[in-house]
C-alpha cells in the first residue's frame, strides 16, 4: 500500500498539508515508510490513521525510532524486535502481546504503558521511567533495567530470571508469582512490593530494601539476601 496525504485530509487539513511537504510522493506503508512517519512526529494521529486505513502497522523489525513520541498509541502486537526505542515516549500506549527482544528502551518514558505478555528477552531498559506500567505476564529474561524506575508496576506472573535488576526501584509493585531466578537484585528497592510466591531462588539481594515486603510463599532457595534478613525474610 501507498500511503497518500488522502487519509490525513479526512483527519485534518494541517495534517495533510503537512504530510505533503514532507512526503511529496507519498510513502510506501512498509517499516521504512512508517519509520519515517513516526521520525516526522505523526504518532499523535497514529491511531485514528489506522483505524482509516483498516490495518495493523507493518513489522518495525530493527526500526531506528528513538526519541519518537507513541504516547496513547494502540499498537498490541507488533513486532519491534530489536528496534531502537531510545528515550522514547510510550506514555499510555498500549503495546500488549508485542515483540521488543533486544530492544534499545534506554531512558523510554513507560508511564501506564501497556507491556502485558510481550517479549522483551534481552531487552534494555536502562533508567527507563515506569509508572503504573503493566507487564502481567511479559518475558524480561535476561534483560537490563539498571536504574530502571518501576514504581507501583503491575507484573505478576512476570520473568524476570537472569535479568540485571541492579538499584531498580520496584517499591509498591505487583510481584506476585514473578520469576526472579538468578536475577541481579543488588541495591534494589522492594519496599512494599507484593512477592507473593515469586521465585527469587538464586538471586542476588544484598543491599536490597525489603522493608514491607511480601514474601509469603516465595522461594528463596540460595538467593543471597540483605544483611540480616536470613530469618526476617523467611518469617513473612
Amino acid at each position: 500500500m501507498h500511503l497518500t496525504s488522502e487519509p490525513f485530509h479526512k483527519l485534518d487539513a494541517f495534517l495533510a498539508r503537512r504530510f505533503e511537504s514532507l512526503f511529496p510522493d507519498g510513502l510506501a506503508w512498509d517499516a521504512q515508510g512508517v519509520e519515517r512517519l513516526l521520525q516526522a512526529n505523526f504518532a499523535g494521529c497514529l491511531n485514528p490513521l489506522l483505524k482509516l486505513l483498516g490495518e495493523g502497522l507493518p513489522s518495525l523489525r530493527g526500526a531506528f525510532l528513538a526519541q519518537v513520541s507513541l504516547q496513547g498509541a494502540i499498537i498490541p502486537g507488533t513486532d519491534l524486535n530489536g528496534a531502537n526505542l531510545e528515550e522514547a515516549n510510550l506514555e499510555d500506549a498500549n503495546l500488549s502481546r508485542s515483540d521488543l527482544q533486544g530492544a534499545n528502551l534506554h531512558e523510554a518514558r513507560l508511564i501506564w504503558t501497556n507491556l502485558r505478555l510481550c517479549n522483551l528477552q534481552g531487552a534494555n531498559l536502562s533508567v527507563s521511567a515506569w509508572v503504573n506500567g503493566l507487564l502481567d505476564g511479559a518475558d524480561l529474561t535476561g534483560a537490563n533495567l539498571e536504574n530502571a524506575s518501576l514504581l507501583r508496576a503491575v507484573a505478576s506472573g512476570a520473568v524476570f530470571a537472569q535479568a540485571n535488576l541492579r538499584q531498580v526501584d520496584l517499591s509498591w509493585s505487583n510481584l506476585v508469582q514473578a520469576d526472579f531466578q538468578s536475577a541481579d537484585l543488588r541495591n534494589a528497592n522492594l519496599r512494599g512490593a507484593n512477592l507473593r510466591g515469586a521465585n527469587l531462588s538464586g538471586a542476588d539481594l544484598s543491599g536490597a530494601n525489603l522493608a514491607d515486603t511480601i514474601l509469603t510463599e516465595s522461594r528463596l532457595e540460595g538467593a543471597v539476601l540483605p544483611e540480616g534478613w536470613a530469618e526476617g525474610c523467611l518469617a513473612h
